[in-house]
């Protein structure tokens, strides 16, 4: 799919060194260099700029990762049943979205495995929304037989059956 260019620093073997000098260390990327040059690696400054770059972005994904995961687990533990499914639903999708805007070139030998996943997902979601409103559709039909027949039961008490209509009437359906 997409072609992720790496740097010298990285062929060489030096990724978490260099991210260690610049992050902990407070090294400059000209101090860099010079070190790494004094012990015989030739590395230009530009490689070195790449990599600390790429170490922000990374850093920045991985912290929104983070966020994003932790808001899918506290709405896996609030919410139960099919809103667990449909945040991690969600949650794929937008994965998805983000690696497809990744893509440099387009490989069609994997093109079929992506576009196989992206409708299977966006198939379990409508699945969801669906599930969903077949499930208050039948909330509603089974509220409205229940005042069908409290009306019936209660004909002799018109003052009680509009106190029940009222709170019935006003009830939603809970999360499933």
């Amino acid at each position: 799919m997409g072609k992720m260019s790496r740097t010298k620093v990285e062929l060489l073997g030096l990724l978490e060194r260099v991210v260690r000098m610049y992050n902990e260390d407070h090294m400059t990327i000209e101090d860099i260099e010079g070190a790494l040059r004094g012990e015989g690696y030739d590395i230009s400054r530009e490689s070195i700029r790449k990599t600390v770059k790429k170490n922000r972005t990374i850093a920045r994904e991985l912290e929104k990762a983070r966020t994003e995961t932790e808001a899918l687990i506290n709405t896996i533990r609030s919410n139960p049943a099919t809103d667990v499914n449909e945040a991690t639903a969600d949650f794929l999708i937008a994965k998805v979205f983000d690696f497809t805007k990744q893509i440099d070139a387009v490989d069609f030998k994997d093109l079929p495995e992506l576009a196989d996943f992206v409708r299977k997902i966006t198939k379990v979601k409508t699945d969801i929304v669906k599930q969903r409103m077949d499930y208050r559709k039948v909330y509603e039909r089974a509220k409205d037989d229940i005042l069908l027949e409290l009306q019936k039961a209660l004909e002799a008490r018109p003052e009680l059956y509009e106190q029940i209509f009222t709170v019935v009437s006003a009830m939603e359906a809970p999360c499933e």
